[in-house]
């Protein structure tokens, strides 16, 4: 880090760890989650994390996924959008400290 600039994720030192964040929104459907989720498996995608909160017109689904490039990241969102319970992808990415 010089004069305050984090370095970019592919440039992170080994004790930092880039995590891509997947929020989706989804339809009220019973298996949303599971259609959610198979787009992942389908890749093996390793995931990290899994929240889901359900709301009155449909769920919203936090993955966060590790180890993946930014267009890996793209594809499963595009991915992602083809699904027919989504109705909205945002991808991001945060550096946390390795474990």
């Amino acid at each position: 880090m010089a004069d305050g600039v984090y370095p970019a994720p592919a440039e992170a030192p080994l004790t930092v760890e880039t995590a891509r964040l997947f929020l989706v929104d989804t339809l009220d459907a019973p298996d949303a989650l599971l259609k959610v989720l198979s787009v992942f498996a389908v890749q093996q995608v390793a995931l990290a994390t899994v929240d889901f909160a359900a709301a009155a017109d449909g769920g919203q689904v936090r993955i966060e996924a590790r180890r993946l490039s930014a267009e890996r990241a793209q594809h499963l969102s595009e991915r992602l959008r083809s699904v027919p319970v989504v109705r909205g992808v945002s991808v991001g990415w945060r550096m946390r400290t390795a474990s």
